[in-house]
């Protein structure tokens, strides 16, 4: 089943998603009218079943209501791949300041829903790298702290198991950048830092480690009351004192 953009945009207003402004003409005064009632620029969009209409030159902006009645006029009863262009989609001409493309498809050979996304692949792959790595060394654990596959007294194994969750939890708050909060880019040094200290089996490393897992924390908890209450973290910190 296709929906022309209109028929998927009036299912998206039916579920509460918000949709610029818009109204489907057949004919050149029916989008100058819309024009005019809205006072605003507008997009004008052929509703066709093909694609590529904006590589085609078929998408127009039109500023005032009298550009929208001649855009509307040169685009209605034109063919496009073959199929005539009857019914055009004019919508409010919106500001963005950042645009992704996300589809949802059917694969048939699966017989399940896919979703498609427009980015950038080399920031894509980067950030995936940087949201896997964590899950990357999670498996090797046992090399330095042999403990984690049982092999030690209870005591032990709880310690060596604590360590190692921690140390998981700061390595992906570092490399992804965010720790309870957005992290400086101090507080990331720290907290890869304190992964490599809490994954390297030593108890001195370890409560090295924790001093720093912790000092982040508190920084991060005092930069975020700051935050919420609208001040700045050195009049919270004098506050407290």
């Amino acid at each position: 089943m296709r929906l022309y953009e209109y028929e998927a945009k009036e299912i998206f207003q039916k579920y509460g998603l918000r949709i610029p402004r818009g109204q489907v003409a057949e004919s050149a005064e029916e989008a100058r009218h819309f024009a005019v009632r809205i006072g605003r620029p507008v997009v004008i969009k052929p509703q066709v079943s093909t694609k590529k209409r904006g590589k085609a030159g078929l998408i127009r902006f039109a500023s005032n209501p009298q550009e929208v009645f001649h855009q509307s006029q040169s685009l209605l009863g034109t063919m496009f791949d073959h199929e005539k262009i009857s019914t055009l989609w004019v919508e409010e001409k919106i500001e963005v300041d950042k645009e992704h493309y996300i589809a949802l498809t059917i694969d048939y050979s699966f017989l399940r829903p896919v979703a498609i996304a427009r980015s950038k692949w080399w920031e894509s792959g980067w950030l995936g790298v940087r949201m896997g790595m964590a899950g990357f060394v999670a498996p090797f654990l046992f090399v330095y702290r042999p403990a984690v596959l049982l092999l030690s007294s209870p005591h032990v194994i709880l310690w060596e198991s604590l360590m190692s969750a921690l140390g998981v939890m700061a390595l992906a708050g570092g490399v992804i950048g965010y720790f309870g909060d957005k992290c400086k880019w101090y507080e990331t040094v720290m907290l890869i830092g304190s992964a490599v200290l809490l994954i390297w089996p030593g108890f001195i490393t370890d409560l090295v480690g924790i001093l720093m897992v912790g000092t982040i924390y508190v920084l991060q908890r005092w930069r975020h009351v700051a935050t919420s209450k609208g001040l700045s973290v050195s009049a919270v910190w004098r506050g407290a004192g």
